[in-house]
């Protein structure tokens, strides 16, 4: 879904992956960098913060996080930035 950029999708598909696994740091990361693309940011950062502390030292989950303090106050610079992540992740 994310390679496609169909968000609502991967968004639902990360939703339904963090409900039937709750210790998945990973599923949660991914949700958070979703949910910061859709402009979702207050879903973005309690994503990112359960990462976060199901994996104390997951690097990519604080990176993400940091991203996005960055811009609290720009969504719309913080959307872009989540949009420009997920396209360099998928066109490797």
């Amino acid at each position: 879904f994310m390679g496609k950029q169909d968000l609502p999708a991967a968004a639902a598909a990360l939703e339904r992956a963090t409900g039937l696994k709750a210790d998945d740091a990973d599923a949660f990361a991914d949700l958070g960098l979703v949910r910061m693309a859709q402009g979702k940011l207050s879903d973005a950062e309690q994503a990112l913060s359960r990462a976060i502390m199901l994996k104390p030292d997951y690097a990519d989950a604080h990176r993400l996080r940091d991203v996005l303090m960055k811009h609290r106050r720009d969504p719309e610079q913080a959307k872009q930035a989540a949009l420009a992540l997920l396209a360099a992740l998928f066109t490797r």
